[in-house]
């Protein structure tokens, strides 16, 4: 995990918690060599809610690590392309408790 998300790994998982996130995964792709990619999936919500829940997460995490952030939602781990990229390279960052 890189060191800025271990640091503040407690203010992501409340930054999470808050914007309805049910899992994020960083990994570093050689595309965004100059970002940190996550893997987001958010809870079930309104398309208004979950377009704030959205961009509010990608802005709070770059202000909080102080670099830009790439956000790609987990339905785009679907594709074989997209699964070969991140392979073993994911590291999960925030996941919500199973009920």
């Amino acid at each position: 995990m890189e060191p800025d998300i271990a640091q503040h790994r407690d203010a992501i998982a409340e930054l999470c918690r808050s914007l309805g996130v049910e899992s994020l995964l960083a990994f570093a792709p050689a595309a965004f060599a100059d970002s940190l990619t996550f893997l987001v999936q958010f809870k079930p919500m309104p398309s208004a809610q979950y377009a704030t829940s959205y961009f509010s997460l990608a802005a709070k995490l770059e202000e909080l690590l102080r670099t830009p952030i790439e956000l790609v939602e987990l339905e785009a781990g679907d594709n074989p392309y997209f699964k070969k990229a991140v392979g073993p390279s994911g590291v999960p960052v925030h996941e919500l408790a199973p009920r």
